[in-house]
């Protein structure tokens, strides 16, 4: 644990150190790695980066829509998720070359910001979102149903340690 602490205060401390020119740009919001080189961030104004080199450089992913993008979750290598303003959920199949809008299939119109996106497991998805906001997808995302939150706060983020027990605040 002592590492982890020592690891965090010196990244602190230290700033950002990004190589080369290929550094991502933007206000970014959130990100996930797949494996220890390849990871994801998103951000403001729909953009999208990926790394194969843990960091080092940064490519573009194209989106193809403006709207912010608030969370990234990867169920694999290949298949993806980011979500944001205006009820926007986006769908990779391809590792982050393509992306596309989902539509919340099952969970009639929403418009509210989503907030954070999770799976357990490929099938077991999870978005929190405004106003309570929360919807689940046991299909891997074809499909997504509105379960009741018992708050009308916004909902920022969660966690799960299993299918069965969550966290969400």
């Amino acid at each position: 644990m002592k590492g982890w602490i020592a690891l965090m205060v010196a990244l602190l401390l230290a700033g950002p150190a990004w190589a080369g020119d290929k550094q991502p740009g933007g206000e970014l919001t959130d990100v996930f790695f797949t494996t220890s080189k390849i990871g994801y961030t998103v951000g403001k104004g729909g953009v999208v980066f990926r790394t194969a080199d843990a960091g080092k450089t940064w490519e573009p992913q194209p989106t193809g829509v403006p709207i912010d993008l608030h969370s990234v979750y990867f169920t694999g290598t290949h298949i993806g998720w980011a979500c944001g303003d205006n009820g926007l959920l986006l769908h990779t199949e391809d590792g982050g070359q393509t992306w596309t809008k989902q539509p919340l299939e099952g969970a009639g119109e929403v418009s509210d910001t989503l907030h954070r996106v999770v799976f357990i497991g490929p099938e077991n998805g999870w978005i929190c979102g405004d106003h309570g906001l929360l919807l689940h997808s046991e299909d891997a995302g074809k499909t997504w149903q509105v379960v009741p939150s018992a708050t009308r706060h916004d909902l920022q983020g969660m966690v799960w340690t299993d299918s069965l027990e969550g966290w969400i605040v």
